[in-house]
């Protein structure tokens, strides 16, 4: 288990900070359990031992509410609270509802929940880091930087985010099993994998500014007065694209590619309906198909 932090409670579920956060009562019959959510997080059977004793001394505390769904009516942030209170014989419980749009906001505020509790198990940031769809992120956020987003949010670096994704694509099996049982560091495995591909590049999540190469006119066809002028402004474009337009292409597939992986489908979207593209099919058609479908989707809408 991560080191636990010392936290204002107060305001954390949404309410107003340096208010009393009393949830309102609901019965535990009512209450649902997510398939995904409830398996964020391990429930430790000592702790829930001693949560059940401290309900069945003193009640259920309304000042710590379970966090529910609105709508889908399931736990959100809670659930050792919640199966403390089953085991407790509680009738009900302190609940607080919440809306999100999907279910990866919803994961995103159990895990930023947990982070400020204590801090995250390596195989809670490995699961943070592989689980939420950045692509919902990125369009929240509209800077292009799901990646940085996501470690504020969380409160850990980028780098160990970005080491994550990495460790996911690239690792064995093996490696990352250790990881999701806490018994190696996504660092250490990350170095593992450097190590095994010294002479390969291996990418890292790019979600800034984009930079478009500049090709310049060649000198042997600068501009003439009349006739001249247009004959070797022709020359000139027809030379451009000759030795330049395969390569550009190139560049710009590539690009897609890095940013396709990393969801930043506004930054794959936006070099598309621009001019430097002229055939958007003959680009995507070059992509995998997954990212194809899903740029096409949005340039459609």
């Amino acid at each position: 288990m991560g080191a636990p932090k010392l936290v204002n409670i107060s305001g954390i579920a949404g309410m107003t900070a340096g208010t009393a956060v009393l949830g309102k009562m609901k019965n535990l019959e009512e209450i649902a359990v997510h398939p995904v959510l409830s398996k964020l997080f391990p429930i430790h059977d000592e702790i829930l031992r001693a949560v059940a004793q401290s309900i069945r001394e003193n009640g259920y505390d309304k000042a710590q509410p379970v966090v529910l769904w609105r709508g889908e009516n399931c736990v959100v942030d809670g659930y050792t609270r919640f199966e403390a209170a089953r085991e407790a014989g509680e009738k009900a419980i302190a609940v607080y509802e919440k809306d999100f749009e999907t279910l990866d906001d919803a994961k995103l505020y159990a895990f930023k929940r947990q982070s400020q509790r204590r801090n995250l198990t390596q195989a809670e940031i490995f699961a943070a880091a592989t689980e939420i769809n950045l692509k919902g992120l990125y369009e929240r956020d509209g800077t292009g930087r799901a990646t940085e987003l996501l470690a504020k949010e969380l409160g850990i670096s980028r780098g160990t985010i970005e080491h994550a994704r990495t460790v996911e694509r690239r690792a064995s099996p093996e490696d990352i099993e250790a990881i999701k049982q806490n018994e190696k560091t996504i660092n250490q495995v990350y170095k593992t994998v450097k190590q095994e591909n010294p002479q390969e590049e291996i990418p890292e999540p790019y979600d800034g500014e984009i930079v478009f190469p500049v090709f310049e006119t060649p000198p042997e066809v600068q501009p003439q007065p009349g006739k001249e002028a247009a004959a070797n402004g022709n020359k000139a474009k027809r030379l451009i694209t000759a030795d330049t337009g395969a390569v550009f292409d190139t560049v710009i597939v590539n690009v897609l590619k890095v940013l396709a992986e990393y969801a930043n489908w506004t930054g794959c979207c936006q070099i598309l309906q621009s001019r430097l593209v002229e055939n958007n099919e003959a680009i995507l058609n070059k992509l995998p198909g997954d990212a194809a479908e899903t740029i096409r989707g949005l340039l459609e809408e």
